[in-house]
């Protein structure tokens, strides 16, 4: 029997250098295809029910079929995550899209998936990406600078609202949001969890270890150093 694709699944977290993670897969796609590595863009669905596929690296509309309904996230409160009534329809939809043309490896990028924690979003998750492989790729921060981090792109957003203390407006110092073993124990052991910390500090960049992670030949790689996002000193930081 055939092995199933395997699907790298970069799950984020948000503010742990997935800008350039995502700028990576756009300039680096042909580079990726001719390792046999099918880069995935996210996927919109029109009136009709047609699913079309967007020229966005970050595949948050994708991410958001999962997310439980009542969790007001970044693009939901700016608009930009349409709801569905049969959301479980369209993840069929998508998982029918994805199997059609996918034949290789492939990757696929949100920090969105970060946000999943329960029973109903992980049947979902299974129903999404049946027929592959799923490896998750993750970066982790250390929890006060990476909530610290957090709440200040959310102000940048002119979305943190002082009176919100719920959700991913939670900055206690218990918060759910740095609750980083309940996002392993969703993913499960397969995944491939690094420190953000610790890569910065051996690589300067998440890239080379992102890289890895995929298992590609890097011998005609395109150069990293210009893919860098909202960068500080150098260092990714978004």
């Amino acid at each position: 029997m055939a092995q199933p694709r395997r699907l790298f699944l970069h799950i984020g977290k948000h503010k742990t250098g997935s800008s350039s993670i995502q700028k990576f897969l756009q300039l680096a796609e042909p580079f990726l295809a001719r390792q046999q590595c099918h880069v995935i863009r996210d996927i919109e669905i029109d009136p009709m029910g047609n699913l079309q596929q967007t020229s966005r690296y970050n595949c948050f509309q994708i991410a958001h079929l999962l997310l439980r309904p009542e969790l007001q996230t970044p693009v939901r409160l700016q608009g930009r995550a349409p709801s569905y009534p049969d959301p479980q329809n369209v993840i069929k939809q998508v998982n029918s899209y994805l199997t059609q043309n996918i034949k290789t490896d492939a990757i696929l990028s949100a920090e969105a998936f970060s946000f999943l924690r329960t029973a109903q979003e992980n049947r979902l998750y299974q129903i999404l990406f049946q027929g592959f492989q799923v490896i998750p790729i993750g970066f982790f921060r250390q929890p006060e600078s990476w909530l610290n981090s957090w709440k200040q792109q959310l102000q940048k957003m002119q979305l943190a609202n002082p009176s919100y203390n719920q959700g991913i407006f939670d900055f206690s110092p218990e918060t759910w949001l740095v609750q980083d073993s309940d996002i392993k124990d969703f993913f499960g052991p397969e995944g491939i969890y690094h420190s953000y910390e610790e890569t910065l500090k051996n690589y300067g960049s998440v890239l080379p270890v992102f890289v890895k992670a995929l298992g590609v030949d890097t011998k005609d790689l395109p150069d990293l150093a210009p893919i860098w996002e909202n960068t500080s000193r150098g260092m990714p930081q978004s």
